[in-house]
């Protein structure tokens, strides 16, 4: 074991020279920082934390993150290695019974100092940095607010035109009914007047009876009259046809069928005569036509 009498040990000077250079934390705000020790286990992969952290600290990036954890492994380690040295000092100290030398209290003092400075600096950093993020995040819960109202104002107006639209299709539902019921008012009307109509006809007087009956008979009379006098008209009809029928009734002749024709005899008279008959248009009679047309 190496004992240090009038100077500090590396690992002492080493770690306050690392404080000195990034600060206690690494100038992350105090609010910040907080957050991060309360996720921050040495355990657990640099991903894993980053990923936890990010909502935690929507004011640093994943880069950030990762860099911070990094210092922070490297402070822990140089925690470390100072308490060591520190325990390593004391029991010196104790086995030799001597007390530090002046050098290295006054050294100590001004390390004391300089760490209070620092500290003090960095609070004041920390100060302007929580006072920022405190107006960041007033800013963020004021636009949160305002979309807030947004979409209140949206939902509103989107419930004002349903309740519009709700309106306009009872409207429409009670015309249809009033317009529905009065047709089966006008209907109801109309079949109470054929009630009424037909109650008027059937309470007719014995008198207005006598006169349809008669007149429904002699309705009756007329049309059996009609249809007698057509029964009589188509009996006499097929007696006279039966009569005629004798006479028009034709016989065929099956010799006539190898008979010649009057044309056929006229031409044969004609061959025998020396004389040709003129056979198709020619042959057939016309108008006569004036010698200066006919050859036109």
């Amino acid at each position: 074991q190496t004992q240090h009498t009038d100077g500090l040990h590396p690992a002492v000077v080493e770690f306050d020279r690392y404080v000195a250079t990034h600060g206690p934390t690494d100038k992350w705000g105090e609010f910040e920082q907080q957050v991060f020790l309360s996720i921050f286990h040495e355990g657990r992969s640099n991903v894993e934390m980053v990923v936890e952290m990010g909502p935690a600290l929507p004011l640093k990036g994943p880069d950030q993150i990762v860099s911070h954890i990094e210092w922070y492994r490297r402070y822990l380690t140089l925690e470390a290695a100072k308490r060591d040295a520190l325990k390593e000092w004391r029991e010196g100290r104790r086995k030799t019974g001597k007390n530090p030398s002046p050098a290295l209290n006054l050294t100590l003092d001004k390390v004391g100092e300089r760490k209070r400075e620092l500290y003090e600096r960095e609070r004041q950093e920390r100060l302007a940095h929580l006072s920022a993020y405190k107006v960041q995040k007033e800013l963020a819960r004021v636009q949160e607010e305002e979309e807030k109202l947004r979409r209140e104002l949206a939902a509103a107006e989107k419930e004002e035109k349903r309740k519009n639209a709700a309106a306009k299709q009872r409207e429409k539902v009670l015309a249809f009914k009033e317009r529905k019921q009065r047709e089966k008012e006008d209907r109801d009307a109309r079949v109470r007047e054929e009630e009424r109509h037909q109650r008027s006809l059937r309470n007719v007087s014995s008198t207005d009876l006598l006169r349809l009956h008669e007149k429904n008979m002699k309705i009756v009379e007329r049309k059996q009259l009609r249809e007698q006098e057509k029964i009589v008209a188509e009996f006499e009809q097929r007696e006279r046809l039966e009569r005629l029928k004798p006479r028009i009734e034709a016989k065929s002749d099956p010799s006539r069928l190898l008979q010649k024709t009057k044309g056929q005899i006229a031409r044969e008279q004609d061959k025998s005569s020396g004389v040709n008959p003129v056979v198709g248009s020619r042959g057939m009679p016309h108008r006569a036509v004036p010698s200066w047309r006919a050859g036109l």
